[in-house]
């Protein structure tokens, strides 16, 4: 666990993008007590393996779509500085564009409402708070949904800090989900 930060350091948020999945990350065991806590839609939260796929990969996306025609998913298309995000309908091998920090998004599609939303995480302490990427698009878009999504963290235990000192913008997560467990909820 690391110390307490002044929140948005940029040389902390960079060690944690490049913070190693460590050895034996796959192998540690889940908590299936806190897994049992967290469902979506009847699915349950992902496990270890998946959470640590998941810093890589849409691999929980594929799985959870494939489980039930029903399901769809979204992902956040980034507008203009100081915009909340909009999100888009994906599904495996559409056509994709790419934002102006090289992530992919669908290429076409209307904005949908989100009920959910998987959040990757730099580093989060203890009371849900997260660390970003430093531009404050998931906390600006949080804080336009309405009604407000549930927003679960996605990080490696790894990066949890004691204390983020949050800002007066920042929005906790609802529930932390790492490769050793679930924390929360926090809300």
């Amino acid at each position: 666990m690391h110390p307490g930060i002044e929140h948005g350091q940029p040389e902390l948020q960079q060690d944690f993008v490049h913070l190693p999945g460590g050895p034996g990350v796959r192998d540690r065991p889940g908590n299936d007590e806190d897994r049992r806590r967290l469902t979506v839609s009847g699915d349950l939260m992902p496990g270890p393996d998946e959470i640590h796929d998941a810093l890589g990969g849409p691999k929980i996306l594929r799985r959870w779509l494939d489980r039930d025609t029903a399901h769809w998913a979204a992902l956040p298309v980034v507008g203009g500085a100081g915009e909340p995000m909009a999100f888009r309908r994906w599904t495996p091998g559409m056509e994709m564009a790419t934002d102006r920090y090289g992530i992919p998004f669908p290429a076409h599609g209307a904005p949908e409402a989100p009920e959910l939303l998987l959040i990757p995480c730099n580093g989060f302490d203890a009371r849900g708070y997260r660390l970003g990427y430093g531009a404050g698009h998931f906390d600006r878009t949080l804080a336009a949904l309405t009604p407000a999504p549930r927003a679960v963290g996605i990080a490696l235990e790894a990066a949890r800090i004691d204390d983020l000192h949050p800002h007066p913008h920042d929005i906790p997560m609802d529930w932390i989900v790492t490769d050793a467990g679930i924390a929360g909820p926090f809300k």
